[in-house]
């Protein structure tokens, strides 16, 4: 991101806002309609927002005049407004029809777009197993096909639909509790398939050994249950950042490069206690500095105010004299 300076507080603190952050807040994603559209790409955008989570903008109200690819500066200019890098515009032309395209921005820049053109889908309402799945769940994305792995073009495609379909960022993942299920597959030149599935991985405790349980556990026949949208998409036009554009929004803030350094003579212990080492030198007694105190002095004891006790005459008998 290019070095600006703010003029004012309110301009310094929307550029704080745009800078790298440590732990970056799921992307937020719009939805738009353009000038004109069909029944099947506003069906096929709804589904997609299922799978896309909460983060979803949903601003197909009204139609927008949007040309990604022959200008997208208001396309750019909107994404940032409404705070979205990501982004999902749906229209249907002649010349194109029933057309998605799908793309992401940094830098409040265009970085990645991708136009797909919806050659055949099946609706989740055509599934007799309906998912009712939560829309928070972080979905499995699975890319089949040689092209996903050696195609430069199919590479930043595939890194492209994870971007859309991951939502937020985990570091843990329990393989029993997994619900959503995506599958893109590869077929011919300039076809790729979208299929999707429910999991009925039974949970960690109710697995049982025994192939036919006694307490009249129901083992599903079926882990996976396919729940939709099915789609059959064309490859139409791209636009692919290039090898710098894409290494320079792959970049990390100083910040976290910093706190990756490592501590010296700190250590962390079983109970995620810290641990510090302290190495300190041999003390010179010598040049020690104490607190001095004053010696006691002996005071002079004044011997004339003492009294001494007066001298008492006694008798004398006749016999000493």
């Amino acid at each position: 991101m290019e070095d600006r300076k703010a003029k004012t507080h309110k301009g310094r603190k929307i550029l704080e806002k745009r800078r790298g952050l440590i732990n970056e807040e799921p992307k937020n994603i719009l939805l738009l309609k353009g000038n004109k559209t069909n029944e099947v790409v506003t069906n096929c955008m709804k589904e997609l927002q299922k799978w896309c989570g909460f983060n979803c903008k949903n601003m197909m109200g009204r139609k927008h005049e949007v040309k990604p690819f022959e200008d997208a500066a208001h396309l750019e200019k909107f994404c940032e407004t409404n705070d979205a890098s990501l982004f999902i515009l749906g229209n249907h032309t002649k010349k194109r029809p029933q057309n998605l395209t799908i793309g992401r921005l940094y830098n409040s820049k265009v970085l990645d777009m991708v136009e797909l053109g919806i050659e055949s889908m099946k609706s989740m309402t055509e599934f007799p197993n309906k998912g009712n799945f939560g829309l928070g769940l972080k979905p499995v994305i699975i890319f089949q096909g040689e092209r996903f792995e050696y195609s430069d073009e199919y590479i930043k495609i595939r890194n492209l639909l994870a971007d859309l379909f991951r939502l937020q960022d985990s570091e843990r993942f329990d393989i029993t509790q997994t619900k959503k299920i995506m599958v893109f597959t590869v077929l011919g030149e300039k076809a790729i398939s979208l299929r999707c599935f429910t999991s009925n991985l039974p949970s960690a405790y109710e697995v049982s050994e025994d192939p036919e349980p006694s307490n009249g556990q129901v083992v599903s026949k079926e882990p996976l249950v396919e729940i939709g949208p099915s789609v059959r998409f064309i490859v139409r036009r791209t636009y692919l950042s290039s090898e710098d554009a894409f290494k320079e929004s792959l970049k990390k803030p100083k910040v976290i490069e910093k706190q990756k350094k490592k501590k010296d003579n700190i250590e962390h212990n079983e109970l995620g206690q810290v641990l510090g080492r302290l190495h300190v030198q041999q003390q010179d007694l010598s040049t020690l500095v104490l607190k001095h105190v004053k010696p006691i002095k002996k005071k002079k004891i004044d011997t004339t105010a003492i009294k001494r006790p007066k001298e008492v005459e006694e008798p004398v008998s006749d016999e000493d004299a």
